[in-house]
């Protein structure tokens, strides 16, 4: 089979010019490399800046953090493949698909939903945060009663309930209502009369303390002369 006379005259060049061949080499090796403008100045004057750059202008995320996608597929085609995978099926498995479907398995169970209004009773309106938000959005009240109130309504209302207190919550309903009346007849009335304290309570330089006589010392009996038979 015989050779064309181009490629037959361009190999015979090639093999005849080594420094030929070590020109084309650098050229190859300059086309990587950015050429500079002979007309261009070498290095151009700094300019000054006549305002201050924001940051949103050098950096524009499109998301808090942006994944980056190896697979080059879409995110619902990965997690269709993933079913099909070894040991990594729905919420088995510890692949981000496995986790993603654990997320959606409790978001459509709703088991961390806020209760319906007729089991507001059952452990909300008595737990310490329920009890520690009330205090803190009503500062200077007591919002014992109405939380009381709240059960009764939650009970009576919504859970269908005639008689929704007990003997116990019906004592203790009327005691929070005396105490509510005494705080707000009596401004600054506290422990002794209602289960109140400030924690800043002025007391005078000197605290004067009366402590009860001491009691007086009597002989025993074994020491008296008529003695004990």
């Amino acid at each position: 089979m015989g050779l064309s006379p181009a490629f037959a005259a361009t190999a015979g060049c090639r093999l005849a010019s080594p420094v030929a061949n070590s020109s084309r080499f650098l050229s190859l090796l300059r086309l990587s490399r950015p050429r500079l403008n002979a007309a261009a100045p070498a290095v151009e004057a700094a300019k000054t800046l006549e305002r201050n750059v924001p940051m949103k202008e050098i950096l524009q995320p499109l998301w808090v953090v942006e994944p980056p996608n190896f697979l080059r597929q879409p995110v619902w085609k990965q997690f269709w493949e993933a079913q099909f995978a070894n040991r990594s099926f729905f919420f088995f498995g510890n692949a981000w698909t496995s986790a993603a479907a654990f997320a959606f398995f409790i978001w459509w169970s709703r088991v961390f939903d806020p209760p319906p209004k007729e089991r507001l009773d059952r452990y909300w309106l008595n737990s310490p945060k329920f009890r520690i938000l009330s205090a803190f959005h009503n500062p200077g009240k007591r919002p014992g009663l109405k939380i009381s109130l709240m059960t009764y309504e939650a009970r009576y209302c919504y859970r269908g309930l005639d008689h929704p207190f007990t003997l116990n919550e019906m004592k203790d309903f009327l005691f929070k209502l005396r105490e509510q009346y005494l705080v707000n007849k009596y401004e600054g009335i506290q422990f002794p009369f209602v289960f109140r304290q400030f924690n800043r309570v002025s007391t005078p330089g000197t605290l004067e303390v009366h402590t009860s006589p001491a009691l007086q010392q009597q002989p025993h009996f074994h020491e008296e002369a008529a003695g004990h038979h």
